[in-house]
């Protein structure tokens, strides 16, 4: 008995089934990258626009991009949400339409909501659909691209903690006018389940830096003490680099002569090495000892 051949995939199936490998490649060396919450989120629409739909939208928590920890439970734990990121293929941003940057109206309670709140995935096969699960034609605007065919959507869940979440949308101007598939569901998954590694490791970071800047700043002497025989200013000017240490400024003026510096002490951040807060404090506790002498 002979062994039938292998099925082949059509020519289109298989470009496709390519692509989409190679978009998984693409996230896994882009996502990620940066530290930054919202810059996470932009290069995640970039990604998914236009290879997978028209528009791309990436909505975070508030608390994500302060540095905090987002409420856990999923659809129980309801949070004031932002529209971190948003993508579009061609054209301008449509009138009405949420812009990045603004937050994003509390949702009705469908059961397309409540599933990606919950953390699986949602398809939605056409634009009657997405009208009865947002209900309400006001907000159905402010969301909604014109002219919508499908819209496929995920959550961006990190150790039990709904981040926010990821929506693509094809339009009328989508090439062939072809719907989402299982197949474009399961690449968001993948795609959003490296935004979120990527989106929490961003919050994990901005709140210790938040905290490393805190005690800096808490080990700095006042910023301004006077005496009968001098003056001391000083200023901390957290740096912009990924070190997260800060630059530390004293100065001492001599009353007696104005104008004239009697002594001062720079900790400013050089390349080989920054004085750190506990530094620059002992500078600054020296200069005080000098002046009370």
């Amino acid at each position: 008995m002979s062994e039938s051949a292998p099925a082949q995939q059509p020519p289109d199936a298989l470009a496709r089934a390519i692509r989409r490998l190679e978009l998984q490649y693409e996230a896994a060396s882009r996502i990620g990258a940066s530290l930054d919450a919202t810059r996470t989120a932009q290069d995640v629409a970039d990604l998914l626009v236009p290879e997978v739909g028209d528009f791309a939208f990436v909505s975070l928590a508030e608390a994500v991009l302060t540095g905090d920890e987002p409420p856990r439970g999923g659809i129980r734990a309801r949070q004031p949400i932002q529209r971190a990121a948003a993508t579009r293929s061609a054209g301008p941003w449509p009138a009405r339409m949420i812009m990045p940057g603004s937050p994003v109206p509390p949702l009705p309670d469908t059961p397309e909501v409540r599933a990606v709140l919950g953390g699986g995935p949602v398809l939605v096969l056409d634009s009657a659909q997405i009208q009865a699960a947002l209900r309400d034609p006001d907000l159905t605007r402010l969301l909604v691209p014109p002219g919508v065919l499908s819209v496929i959507a995920a959550p961006l869940y990190a150790r039990g903690a709904l981040l926010g979440s990821v929506v693509v949308w094809r339009t009328a101007s989508w090439p062939g006018g072809a719907p989402f598939d299982g197949e474009d569901v399961r690449l968001l998954q993948e795609i959003a389940s490296r935004a979120s590694l990527g989106v929490d490791n961003a919050r994990r970071y901005t709140r210790e830096r938040r905290t490393a800047v805190a005690l800096q700043q808490s080990l700095l002497p006042r910023e301004h003490t006077e005496t009968a025989a001098a003056e001391t200013a000083g200023a901390y000017l957290p740096s912009g680099g990924d070190a997260g240490v800060g630059g530390d400024w004293f100065d001492v003026r001599d009353r007696a002569t104005p104008g004239r510096p009697s002594g001062d002490a720079d900790a400013r951040l050089q390349p080989q090495r920054a004085l750190s807060g506990t530094d620059a404090g002992s500078v600054g506790r020296a200069q005080h000892g000098l002046l009370r002498s």
